[in-house]
C-alpha cells in the first residue's frame, strides 16, 4: 500500500527474490515534494509496518525557450520561467552582455527597460533555487530600430498610357520584408507583396489613395501608410494663340488633351495680362465674359466643351503687353494637371495709331473733328488735318496740326480710362474764316513714338 500527502493507493507488486518486491510508482503520484509510506500486505491478509520515505523537488529547468524582439525606444518587459527546483529563485546573466537600457531583476527573473540602439546577441541565463541547485539556457535577444514605410506620400505622378514604376522601401525590423496593399490602385497598375513595387500602365486619370503594410521577417514587427497617387494626363494644350498676336482681336481658342480616357476630365482656363506701358486692360477677358472659364473634356473625347458648348474666343484687348493663359485639369475633383506644364503666352506689342472712326461736323465758328481710335503704347503725340474742299470749292489754307501728348496722357492716367484699355475719343475744334460748306472732307493721321497711324477720311455731315 502506496500513502503520500495527496494520494493512497494499492500498487501491483511482482517478486524480484525471494525477499524482494518490485512494485511501479506512477509519475504523478511523485510530482511533488513530500512524505509517503509504503506497507506490504501478504495474501493471507497481514500487513508490515509502514516505512516512510521522502520525495525531493524536481530538477531545476529553465522553460522559457524564446525571448520577443525589443524594439530601439519602446518599453520592454519579458518575465523569465523556471520549473522544478526549490523557490525562491535568483537569476543571473552569466554571458553575453545585456542591450543598453535592459535590466534583469534577480528575484523575478524579469528582463526589463527601454532599450537605447540596436543590438543583437546571445545571453546566458542562469537560475540558482533556494537549495543552490542550477540551471542554464542560451536566449538570443535581438533589439531592433522600430519598422517604418521610408517612401514619401504621395508618390511621384504617374501619367496615363505611359509605364509607371514606385519602388516603396522600409526600416528598421529585421529584413527582409513582406508587403501588403488595401485600397485600389489605378487600373493597370499591380503591387508585389514580395518587393514592395508598384508597376504597370495606368489607364485613368485620378487621384488614388490606398494603405500599404509592410511585416519583418521575425513577424514581430508591422507598419502601414496611407498614400496617394495622381494619374496626370499625357498633355494637356491650350491652342490658338500665337506668341505674338494683334490688338483688337476675337482669337478663337481651344483646350485639348492627347488622348482620350474612360472618365470624363473638367479643368479651368485662366488669363493674366502684364502691361508693357502700365496699368491694365479689363477689355483682355473670354467671350463667356471675365478671365476664368470651366469646361470639360467628356469621356472618350480630346476637346474641351464650354458653357452653352459655345465657341470659346479671347479679346486680346488694345494694350500692349503679355497676355498669359493657363489651365488646370481635374478628375473627380482632384487636380491632375501634368507636372511642369506651361503656360501660353502672346504679345501684344506696341505699334502705330489705329484710327477706328472719324467725324466731321460744322460748329460755331468753325468745324470740329472727332476721331476715335487706340494706342496699344497708350500715348499720342499729335494728330495731323488735311481739309479737302468741296466740290466745287476752294481752300485757302487747308492743313493743320495739333499737339496731343499733354491732352491724351491727362487723358490715360485717369480713372475715367481705366476701363477701356488704349481706346480712346478725342474732339478737335477748329475755327474757320470764310464759309465752312466749302469744306468736303478731313483726312486725318495720329502720331505716337512708333509712328502713324494709316490716314482716315471723314466726310462733311
Amino acid at each position: 500500500d502506496w500513502s503520500s500527502d495527496v494520494c493512497s493507493s494499492d500498487l501491483p507488486t511482482a517478486f524480484s527474490s525471494a525477499t524482494q518486491l518490485l512494485a511501479s510508482v506512477p509519475a504523478t503520484d511523485i510530482a511533488s515534494a513530500g512524505t509517503v509510506g509504503i506497507t506490504v500486505q501478504n495474501p493471507g491478509g497481514a500487513t508490515s509496518p509502514a516505512t516512510t520515505f521522502s520525495i525531493g523537488a524536481p530538477a531545476l529547468k529553465i522553460t522559457t525557450a524564446l525571448l520577443p524582439d525589443g524594439v530601439v525606444g519602446t518599453a520592454y518587459s519579458q518575465v523569465l520561467a523556471a520549473q522544478g527546483g526549490t523557490q525562491p529563485f535568483t537569476w543571473t546573466l552569466t554571458a553575453g552582455t545585456l542591450p543598453g537600457g535592459l535590466n534583469l531583476d534577480p528575484a523575478s527573473g524579469t528582463l526589463s527597460g527601454t532599450p537605447t540602439g540596436a543590438s543583437s546577441g546571445t545571453l546566458g541565463i542562469t537560475c540558482t533555487d533556494a537549495l543552490g541547485r542550477v540551471a542554464t539556457r542560451s536566449l538570443n535577444l535581438n533589439i531592433a530600430v522600430v519598422l517604418t514605410i521610408s517612401t514619401a506620400s504621395p508618390l511621384t505622378q504617374a501619367v496615363a498610357g505611359t509605364a509607371y514604376t514606385a519602388q516603396l522601401a522600409a526600416s528598421g525590423g529585421t529584413p527582409s520584408y513582406l508587403w501588403s496593399i488595401s485600397g485600389t490602385l489605378p487600373p493597370g497598375l499591380t503591387f508585389s507583396v514580395a518587393s514592395g513595387l508598384i508597376g504597370g500602365v495606368p489607364t485613368t486619370p485620378g487621384n488614388y489613395t490606398f494603405t500599404i503594410g509592410v511585416t519583418d521577417s521575425r513577424q514581430q514587427q508591422n507598419a502601414s501608410k496611407v498614400f496617394t497617387l495622381a494619374v496626370t494626363v499625357a498633355t494637356l494644350t491650350i491652342n490658338g494663340l500665337n506668341t505674338s498676336v494683334a490688338a483688337a482681336q476675337q482669337v478663337p481658342l481651344s483646350v485639348t488633351v492627347g488622348s482620350a480616357y474612360p472618365v470624363d476630365l473638367t479643368g479651368t482656363l485662366t488669363v493674366t495680362f502684364t502691361s508693357a506701358v502700365g496699368g491694365d486692360d479689363p477689355s483682355i477677358q473670354f467671350s463667356t465674359v471675365g478671365r476664368t472659364v470651366t469646361f470639360t473634356i467628356p469621356n472618350g473625347t480630346t476637346t474641351a466643351v464650354y458653357p452653352q458648348n459655345q465657341q470659346l474666343l479671347l479679346s486680346t484687348g488694345t494694350v500692349s503687353g503679355t497676355i498669359t493663359l493657363k489651365a488646370t485639369l481635374q478628375s473627380g475633383g482632384v487636380d491632375i494637371t501634368p507636372a511642369g506644364l506651361a503656360p501660353v503666352t502672346g504679345t501684344v506689342p506696341k505699334v502705330v495709331p489705329v484710327i477706328t472712326a472719324a467725324t466731321l461736323k460744322p460748329a460755331t465758328g468753325g468745324v470740329s473733328v472727332t476721331i476715335s481710335g487706340y494706342s496699344t503704347t497708350k500715348e499720342l503725340t499729335q494728330a495731323s488735318l488735311q481739309f479737302n474742299p468741296a466740290s466745287g470749292s476752294s481752300l485757302t489754307s487747308s492743313a493743320l496740326t495739333v499737339q496731343l501728348g499733354a491732352t491724351i496722357a491727362a487723358y490715360y492716367q485717369s480713372t475715367a480710362s481705366a476701363a477701356f484699355g488704349s481706346q480712346f475719343s478725342v474732339t478737335i475744334p477748329v475755327g474757320i474764316q470764310g464759309d465752312v460748306t466749302a469744306i468736303g472732307s478731313v483726312t486725318v493721321t495720329l502720331t505716337n513714338t512708333q509712328g502713324n497711324s494709316a490716314p482716315v477720311t471723314a466726310q462733311m455731315q
